[in-house]
């Protein structure tokens, strides 16, 4: 054995040359540019398993080896080198030109063959291109590392957006869609059912989340919440926030355990999300469907039910069906009868009258379980505009409008019954108003008889002086 170091260019390359006559390895060692070629260490073997035991022992980026040896032989040699290594270029030099040898060496996926007596430039040559090629195969191979390592690293965004485009547009779910789940590591059990539910967070009512930058530190805080609490809970995928809503896909084929499931992850996360951020939060939770294809509409009816019970109150989590069960008509039918009799009681200013009716109403809209908050809003501003028509002149325009406008910001349901409640309660403020708001021929007239009470008072004369 014999190692030669010809250069030390860090990009060099090790060869191992084989050949029992000795004479062969010292004329290749002594004649070949190893150093221009690109190859910085040669080593020597005179023997198949001196060879094969060198491989093993030291890295090796080619191999020259001759056929004809005593012992191990150099089909032999190879035939133990590829178990090891399938990619590790291989030139065979042979004196003879046997169709049985070629037909082996192709099978064995060597590189090159060579015919003794060797010809140096066509060595050399030889040389250069496997140099070449096994530069070029290492480039590929970082390329491909680099593109895997990027792949990785963006893996979960890349992930999150293919989830966004089957919950939010028109996918082909052929053999290509199982592919992808594959790809992006999503449970196959997505093709055999799932549903969707989605968080809306509230910016904080603390002063904490003034700004826009402090509310976004805040939703990144959300999400790794919901991230950390779903590990226990897979396979389920979150997404990005979208408009303060953050969709979050569970799949399997069990729907009323995958539905316990839901309802299970969504407690325990809005109950830490208000423990460590004090942020509130709303659920709304979609139908199960059989086949990814109907995993939009689930997202959809996600996204309906956050829409009732935004005005409902905080850390609510509202299934589709609870929602779509609601039928207000009967409560706007009964609404209506409540309506005139408040509006008698208003009329005739009794205020303990007005609160008792007041109280009914509330009694109603609890009874009457869910009664939504838009129709309790409609009802409110009914009955401040009844106020205004049937107490003549209790509000000025100005008033009432900045009374409707206050009415219609209220963010939930208790807000706006409880603004109503404070309003009806105090009626001595329409009287005054009224008088307010009195015509100067009026006030005049009042004035004209508390200054003329005693005298005989004639309509004409009183007429005649206004």
């Amino acid at each position: 054995m014999e190692i030669v170091d010809k250069a030390n260019t860090q990009d060099g390359l090790t060869i191992l040359l084989v050949d029992d006559e000795e004479r062969i390895c010292e004329n290749l060692k002594r004649s070949i540019p190893w150093a221009d070629i690109g190859i910085n260490q040669v080593k020597t073997a005179a023997s198949g398993e001196e060879a094969l035991q060198m491989f093993f022992d030291c890295p090796t980026d080619i191999v020259v080896t001759d056929i004809m040896m005593n012992g191990m032989d150099g089909l032999e040699l190879i035939r133990h080198i590829r178990k090891r290594d399938h990619q590790v270029p291989i030139i065979i030099l042979s004196a003879y030109d046997l169709f049985s040898y070629a037909k082996e060496a192709v099978h064995l996926n060597v590189s090159r063959y060579i015919l003794k007596p060797i010809i140096l430039d066509e060595m050399i040559g030889t040389l250069d291109e496997v140099v070449k090629e096994i530069r070029l195969r290492k480039k590929q191979a970082e390329l491909e590392q680099n593109i895997q390592r990027q792949i990785q690293n963006n893996l979960a965004m890349l992930r999150e957006r293919f989830l966004y485009e089957v919950l939010t547009m028109p996918t082909r779910f052929g053999p290509d869609f199982r592919d992808s789940l594959k790809f992006y590591n999503i449970d196959e059990g997505m093709m055999e059912g799932g549903l969707v539910i989605s968080f809306q967070a509230f910016p904080p009512q603390n002063g904490k989340a003034s700004t826009e930058r402090d509310w976004q530190i805040f939703k990144f805080a959300v999400k790794n919440i919901v991230q950390e609490i779903l590990e226990a809970a897979q396979p389920a995928y979150d997404l990005s926030f979208i408009d303060d809503r953050l969709p979050v896909l569970f799949t399997g084929n069990q729907p009323n355990q995958l539905m316990e499931k839901a309802r299970r992850v969504a407690t325990e996360i809005t109950t830490h999300i208000y423990r460590f951020l004090e942020v509130e939060v709303n659920v709304g939770i979609g139908r199960w469907y059989n086949h990814p294809r109907h995993l939009q509409k689930s997202y959809n009816e996600s996204i309906k039910v956050l829409r009732f019970s935004e005005f409902e109150g905080y850390r609510r989590i509202d299934h589709i069906d609870d929602v779509e069960k609601l039928s207000p008509s009967d409560w706007r039918d009964i609404s209506l009868e409540h309506l005139e009799s408040i509006n008698q009681a208003i009329v005739q200013m009794d205020k303990e009258e007005i609160l008792a009716r007041w109280q009914e109403i509330e009694q109603s809209i609890q009874q009457h379980g869910r009664v939504s908050f838009d129709d309790v809003k409609i009802f409110g501003i009914g009955l401040i505009s009844n106020i205004a028509l049937h107490v003549h002149e209790s509000f000025s325009t100005d008033q009432l409008l900045e009374i409707l406008y206050e009415l219609s910001h209220k963010k939930n349901k208790n807000e706006l019954l409880a603004f109503v409640r404070d309003l009806l309660s105090q009626p001595e403020k329409y009287q005054k108003n009224r008088k307010r708001c009195r015509s100067p021929y009026v006030e005049q007239v009042l004035k004209y008889v508390e200054e003329h009470y005693h005298e005989d008072i004639s309509f004409s004369q009183l007429a005649k002086d206004l």
